[in-house]
């Protein structure tokens, strides 16, 4: 019975996203089809990867090029050692590699604990219920912080704490408790931290408007003896309302941007075409600032890649890193790590599959370092 559920699931999904597809493109729906099923059946990619790479509009031979997530993962792992992981997972690790080695990321103000793996620095304080997590709170005076997972990914758990004379509130206004935080945190089954709420430089106004603290992703492969590739760029940019910058393939309503990382310079933005999340189309200007974004430089660029070339540096156990880097009115500040960065952003912002560049990189990164499978 559940295999029958599958296969009605999977061809719901075939005709909803063909229907998609032929209203898009134009094209008859029947052939299509045909081409989904090629994709499949030949390179590995089904419905989600057709749309969201726009197949539709690509030549046969391009579609062989894009690389799918498990592809990128395989690689990854492959490239980077699996003891030195969770350097970057870990978010708790993260802080204290980053504070050793004089990198700016936002200070950890506590660890909540829920599961007995916690691994806290000696300067981050441990509490374990609403009475500790009160006090601490409170202790913060008025202003913002920020709640996250120390393992999680793609903003989940996310909450961001606004205190107001003694009170807690979430970011729509509705009032919290401790209870209600510590009850937020035992739900999802994670430890967490609270870190400071970092504000964005007003240099990235009109390409970053809203409460979310827009970052870029500087992709660094690290060689031995050299300095550091970058060879892939973008910026995340969240809409207003959104608590993160996380762009989902578009169901979040965030919108990508290419950086060209030899001058910096942004490229046309990427972003959702319809409701359901489905289909990249390029957009020129901001919806909300109509600022545009081709040719519009990233500021602090060259910090930007410095703070990056040194974070890889600092973590040269890793051998690729995709950094999350925010330009706050602190200066440039390291979010996170990520050794398992996504790809298919990179691939949608160039409009090009990648699998013959990153196997060539990952293959010389590999061969230089002495890392093996």
């Amino acid at each position: 019975m559940q295999g029958v559920r599958h296969y009605h699931e999977v061809l719901r999904t075939y005709c909803s996203v063909s229907k998609e597809v032929a209203q898009f493109s134009g094209h008859w729906r029947p052939f299509v089809i045909f081409n989904m099923l090629a994709s499949r059946f030949a390179y590995g990619k089904g419905p989600a990867y057709y749309w969201l790479f726009n197949f539709e509009l690509k030549k046969h031979t391009e579609w062989d090029q894009y690389l799918t997530k498990v592809q990128m993962e395989r690689m990854q792992l492959s490239t980077n050692p699996a003891s030195a992981l969770r350097l970057v997972d870990d978010k708790l690790r993260f802080y204290e590699r980053c504070l050793n080695h004089g990198i700016a990321t936002p200070r950890v103000l506590c660890a909540i604990e829920v599961t007995k793996d916690l691994y806290a620095p000696a300067n981050v304080p441990v509490l374990r219920n609403p009475e500790e997590l009160l006090k601490k709170l409170l202790e913060q005076g008025d202003g913002k912080l920020v709640l996250k997972s120390v393992t999680g990914s793609y903003g989940e758990h996310f909450l961001t704490l606004a205190i107001n004379r003694g009170k807690i509130f979430d970011h729509r206004g509705n009032a919290l408790t401790a209870t209600s935080i510590m009850q937020h945190c035992r739900k999802a089954g994670a430890n967490f931290l609270i870190q400071e709420h970092m504000r964005l430089h007003d240099a990235f106004k009109t390409i970053l408007p809203g409460d979310a603290l827009g970052t870029i992703r500087v992709v660094t492969l690290l060689r031995p003896g050299e300095d550091s590739i970058m060879p892939y760029s973008y910026a995340k940019i969240p809409v207003p309302g959104n608590l993160t910058d996380n762009f989902h393939h578009g169901e979040s309503g965030n919108l990508i941007v290419g950086i060209d990382v030899a001058d910096g310079t942004m490229m046309s933005a990427w972003g959702t075409t319809n409701t359901q999340g489905r289909g990249m189309a390029e957009i020129e200007v901001h919806p909300n600032t109509r600022r545009r974004f081709r040719g519009t430089p990233v500021p602090f660029w060259d910090r930007i890649v410095g703070v990056a070339r040194q974070a890889a540096k600092a973590f040269d156990e890793l051998v690729t890193v995709g950094w999350d880097i925010a330009v706050t009115d602190k200066g440039v500040t390291v979010i996170e790590g990520n050794c398992r960065y996504d790809i298919d952003v990179h691939q949608i912002t160039l409009n090009r599959g990648l699998r013959s560049e990153i196997e060539a990189f990952y293959e010389s990164a590999r061969a230089s370092s002495q890392v093996r499978p």
